[in-house]
């Protein structure tokens, strides 16, 4: 599995954002005689003086950065003890740098239930932040790699070697293994938590980094603030982006040292809900039961985050904020399909209230009335070709059916508190 950033550290997973152009070839062995990197706690003494650093060889482009050197500082603050990784590869430039890494794009590997609710995965316009800094990815079989831009100052690059070392450490502590037992990584919303809670602790980890030792006050955080920026509203971008934001966020707020990250790992919050929110109230029960003459083939949950950013393309961002904050838990039924493009779906949501149920039915109808052409019983869209309706199985509870025609238009859906049938039409 891999990581990597989308901004100056931006790690997306098997998923290739953008990458540079540089011809390798030298190697570069960290001297003993080059200056110590960093502002040594701008003059005032280096809090961790580290008189042995470790020996990582950079292959490829220079950096005026000794990786060793940031290795053992980042050792000292995380309280751990791990083998540094022997080598980086170093990029000053973005086209082999993108060339060196997996994956085929963003929003690649996700669901196709994505394409269906609207999310954009186009380019953005402009010239990507990231161009201006740099960008890297860790593999968990211990490759570190890096780009950084030529002009980057040498705070950012020890930023990028801080937040690529930092996933470098979590790989050989298992962290990644850790929270996907404790969240579950099989839905959605789980992987969302998961990567919120690597990508937030390097982020957090890296500015607490950069407070010790940087010269000019570069922080790691406020790049994915700017980078949300580039991403106009719907773009998977800002999904994805958004795990970065809301993990640092979190991190900060629950920790007072990097070297209590270990607790994120142990005692992490399990949905993307409890990232946001983390006093919101237990996850309701939401139990959907299907007597509809079609397989399911597969199940899912999507979380809150995925309401919020979702609902952005065609509803006002703050709307879509405050109709996310009402959310409870969802349930995803995709179904064997009766024809060859997209397969039938019921999206089955569940709120923390009725009100809170209403807000989201009425959101939806701006979505899809701004999206497709409304119907006598919902609406027709054209990208991708789906029929959609809308309905309320319970006081709390909206379910959206996407699909063929015949499909949307057999399918009912009542219930009571969590326990939702699905069933055919008059059955």
């Amino acid at each position: 599995m891999s990581t990597r950033r989308v901004l100056a550290v931006l790690v997306v997973a098997v998923a290739l954002v953008l990458g540079g152009c540089q011809a390798p070839g030298v190697t570069q062995t960290p001297s003993a005689s080059e200056p110590a990197p960093g502002g040594a706690d701008n003059g005032t003494g280096d809090p961790f003086p580290i008189t042995d650093p470790a020996n990582i060889t950079v292959e490829g482009a220079h950096l005026r950065t000794d990786p060793g050197l940031v290795y053992e500082r980042l050792e000292v603050l995380l309280g751990t003890d791990q083998p540094s990784p022997e080598r980086i590869r170093a990029f000053n430039s973005s086209d082999e740098f993108a060339d060196s890494a997996p994956g085929s794009g963003l929003g690649a590997g996700q669901p196709r239930f994505f394409d269906v609710i609207g999310f954009e995965t186009g380019s953005v316009s402009g010239k990507r932040f990231i161009e201006r800094v740099g960008n890297g990815y860790t593999l968990s079989a211990g490759s570190v790699v890096v780009y950084a831009q030529p002009n980057a100052t040498r705070d950012e690059e020890e930023m990028l070697l801080a937040h690529e070392l930092t996933h470098y450490i979590q790989f050989q502590n298992s962290r990644r293994a850790q929270l996907a037992e404790a969240v579950g990584s099989q839905t959605v919303d789980g992987r969302y938590v998961v990567r919120s809670l690597i990508e937030g602790a390097a982020v957090y980890t890296t500015d607490e980094y950069l407070r010790q030792f940087g010269e000019n006050g570069t922080l790691n955080s406020p790049y994915y603030d700017e980078e949300q920026r580039l991403y106009p509203p719907g773009h998977i971008g800002r999904w994805a982006n958004s795990r970065y934001q809301i993990g640092s966020q979190y991190v900060t707020q629950r920790l007072d040292d990097p070297s209590e990250t270990p607790e994120i790992y142990s005692d992490p919050p399990t949905t993307s809900r409890r990232l946001f929110d983390p006093d919101a109230p237990p996850r309701p029960s939401l139990s959907v039961t299907n007597t509809l003459d079609r397989d399911v083939i597969s199940t899912n949950r999507l979380g809150m985050a995925f309401v919020r950013y979702g609902l952005e393309s065609h509803v006002d961002p703050d709307r879509a904020r405050s109709v996310a904050d009402g959310f409870g838990t969802d349930a995803l039924r995709q179904f064997r399909s009766d024809r060859d493009t997209y397969a039938n779906y019921a999206w089955v949501t569940r709120w923390e209230s009725e009100a809170a149920a209403d807000e989201f039915a009425s959101a939806v109808g701006a979505y899809f009335d701004a999206r497709g052409n409304r119907t006598a019983d919902g609406w027709s869209l054209t990208d991708p070709d789906l029929t959609v309706q809308r309905r309320r199985a319970t006081a709390d509870t909206v379910v959206l059916l996407f699909g063929s025609a015949s499909f949307v238009s057999g399918v009912d859906a009542s219930g009571s508190g969590g326990e939702v049938t699905l069933t055919p039409t008059g059955g």
